[in-house]
């Protein structure tokens, strides 16, 4: 399991410890959602998620990151539905700084979203790369523990 940058726009590669890539769609994904942040917070990303997946993925299970990069547009529409979203401008999001991840099972086919979840098994992973979540109700929310 290893990511890299490549020369050319920083590019991530990230490889999977999934053995069904009928879930290509969630690899195309993450890899568009953490190519849309800010490079100096990819690798930090890609690492993360490659050492989830090597760990705790596998047996149908995997990481990924459904939202990087997010416009103050999107992040006011998301408030308008009623997900927990920042105001445009106001979001990490909009800054390419913060990425909201999803642990997948049944090969694809469903999200785990309890919260026990993320607290124990994916934060301590994110934190060993200089990523926390400081927004208590919202699991799936990581972002650099030192911000600009």
């Amino acid at each position: 399991m290893k990511n890299s940058m490549n020369s050319k726009g920083g590019k991530v590669k990230l490889l999977f410890a999934v053995d069904n890539m009928a879930i290509g769609g969630a690899q195309r994904l993450l890899l568009d959602q953490i190519n849309s942040m800010d490079p100096s917070v990819q690798g930090s990303f890609a690492a993360a998620v490659n050492e989830y997946n090597a760990t705790d993925g596998g047996q149908g299970e995997f990481l990924t990151v459904t939202e990087g990069f997010r416009t103050p547009e999107r992040s006011d529409y998301l408030r308008s539905t009623g997900i927990k979203a920042a105001p445009g401008g106001y979001s990490w999001h909009n800054y390419g700084m913060a990425g909201d991840v999803a642990i997948i099972t049944n090969n694809g086919a469903t999200a785990d979203w309890n919260a026990n979840s993320y607290y124990n098994k994916v934060t301590p992973i994110f934190n060993k790369y200089g990523l926390n979540n400081p927004i208590s109700n919202d699991s799936v929310h990581f972002q650099p523990t030192r911000l600009p």
